[in-house]
């Protein structure tokens, strides 16, 4: 299994689709989604589809108090969290530890 990340904010239909897309069909067999609005709702719902069509799998995180639990179980979350508010590189950073905690669980 190869996977990627990416943290995403409202990236719409079209540009969602075509990123999965083109990961999907370069070899990549999961994508773990940060989404880094609270609100998206649209967002899940095309990722697990574009998922499905390529025969992959996605796993969605949505800013909100899950991933903040996430954010607190990390090394690095000292560090980062007067900045997580206001700062989408934080944000970034601390997702990217996650992301490698998910995968060393897969």
């Amino acid at each position: 299994s190869i996977g990627i990340c990416s943290q995403m904010f409202r990236p719409g239909k079209e540009k969602l689709e075509a990123w999965l897309g083109y990961h999907f069909v370069t070899g990549f067999t999961h994508a773990i989604l940060f989404l880094d609005d609270a609100s998206d709702e649209e967002s899940p719902g095309i990722a697990k589809a574009v998922a499905a069509t390529h025969g992959a799998e996605v796993t969605i995180m949505q800013r909100g108090a899950a991933l903040e639990k996430e954010w607190h179980t990390l090394a690095t979350f000292e560090k980062f969290k007067g900045q997580v508010a206001d700062d989408h590189m934080a944000r970034q950073i601390l997702n990217a530890g996650v992301a490698v905690k998910l995968a060393r669980e897969m």
